[in-house]
């Protein structure tokens, strides 16, 4: 059964059943059904932006970080947070003033714990210590460290981890990585109706690894930056066992939102160049971003870019609890910089735990909406009307001799619904 093979996180079956999805196939809808118990654990960020603003490599880059560094539990990295603010301070990409995890938000171990001589502590040292790449063909030199920072660990939030005092080399999946699956959403024509879909060519890199899976899919015409899709296509690899799923849209313009109806994380990116201040102050786009980044950092115009929209952050007042995006700057081609993102991803992740589930059922809810409008519309024309019925009325609101509202109203009298009380109620709930 095709479903079962998805579960046990088989490719091969994955590949087939976001194919069924896309090509809207009965079937899809017994296998959306069959999996979905087993959902709901995978984290997904989304990455949007405008058109040529690296999105694709910036995903590419993503990856091959996340995949490097090792799974571990929370605690880990609130201490590393920690020793930022009192040592180093603020990491690169990082801004005054950004809420970081502490202990309040649950993930940071008490200063006692971090701080007391044990028995271990000599062990914990030397598992702390940097690790340098000694693979045949590679020279440590003093880039080590910067190879020893890129390996940080990953947090480990995943149910069944028990974090324990040391918080590094220990619990279930302390020599695990974590598993991430890519849907890379292409433009369709309106004219030939055909995609390129080319992202998956910038994330070759990831062929053999049997832990990434990669798909790209065009939006058949479905407007917001996503393909209709894309949130059945991420169930099925939440349902394989990915631990992250990372969805890049199309490229946007300022009001293609749908990505934070699907992502818990939407990470909107930048790019030098392509307008002015008041650009970037304008409304949609700029609004989802939980964080900014300003990609391709090292062309003329990256800083301004950073202060305009530090100024657009700065119109509204954050409380001392409330997640203030921040702002990181790469260089995705040479991978500037994304060990800086992962971190931020992170500190978002661990202090939206306790809105996760909102943001999660709010999401549930646009995609039932989604599914009720476009499955009676189906049953409107396959069930309903006659052949030319829907297409009749088009065309005389095109010739003007009926109005949109009036067709509405008789479709839904079609379908046995009281279009004037469905408009007295709307119009109840609405305050009029």
């Amino acid at each position: 059964m095709l479903a079962d093979r998805v579960l046990a996180g088989d490719p091969r079956a994955m590949a087939r059943a976001i194919s069924l999805i896309e090509d809207e196939d009965p079937k899809s809808a017994d296998l959306v059904r069959a999996i979905f118990p087993r959902t709901g654990r995978a984290y997904l960020i989304g990455v949007t932006g405008p058109p040529g603003a690296g999105k694709s490599t910036l995903v590419d880059r993503l990856v091959a970080e996340i995949r490097r560094r090792p799974v571990l539990d929370t605690r880990e990295a609130s201490a590393r947070g920690s020793s930022e603010r009192e040592g180093r301070g603020p990491q690169r990409g990082s801004r005054d003033g950004v809420p970081e995890a502490s202990e309040a938000s649950g993930g940071g171990a008490p200063r006692a714990l971090e701080d007391a001589p044990s028995a271990s502590g000599v062990e914990e040292a030397q598992l702390r210590r940097p690790v340098l790449d000694t693979r045949e063909g590679h020279s440590p030199s003093a880039s080590g460290v910067e190879e020893a920072r890129l390996r940080r660990p990953v947090l480990d939030t995943r149910e069944g981890h028990s974090p324990s005092a040391s918080g590094v080399g220990v619990g279930p999946h302390a020599d695990k990585k974590m598993s991430v699956g890519v849907i890379a959403v292409d433009p369709t024509s309106p004219f030939s109706g055909g995609a390129v879909l080319g992202d998956r060519l910038r994330m070759q890199a990831h062929a053999a690894d049997e832990d990434v899976f990669i798909r790209s899919m065009a939006t058949r015409g479905h407007l917001g930056g996503l393909a209709r899709a894309t949130g059945d296509a991420a169930l099925v690899l939440d349902a394989a066992g990915k631990d992250l799923i990372i969805i890049e849209t199309v490229g946007v313009g300022q009001d293609e939102v749908d990505i934070i109806r699907t992502a818990d994380v939407s990470v909107v990116t930048l790019v030098p160049g392509t307008g002015d201040e008041v650009q970037a102050l304008k409304a949609g786009i700029m609004e989802i971003a939980d964080i900014f980044v300003v990609n391709k950092a090292d062309r003329e115009g990256a800083d301004r870019l950073v202060s305009a929209v530090e100024a657009n952050l700065a119109l509204q007042a954050y409380g001392a609890d409330e997640w203030r995006p921040p702002i990181v700057k790469t260089i995705a081609t040479t991978g500037e910089g994304v060990p800086e993102l992962v971190d931020a991803i992170w500190r978002f992740r661990e202090r939206s735990k306790n809105n996760e589930a909102t943001r999660r059922r709010t999401r549930s809810e646009y995609r039932l909406r989604e599914l009720v409008s476009q499955r009676f519309m189906d049953h409107l024309e396959r069930d309903v009307l006659a052949a030319d019925e829907l297409s009749g009325l088009v065309d005389r609101i095109a010739a003007r001799e009926i109005d949109p509202y009036t067709a509405a109203a008789t479709l839904l009298r079609r379908a046995g619904v009281n279009a004037v009380d469905v408009h007295d109620k709307a119009s109840g709930r609405n305050g009029h």
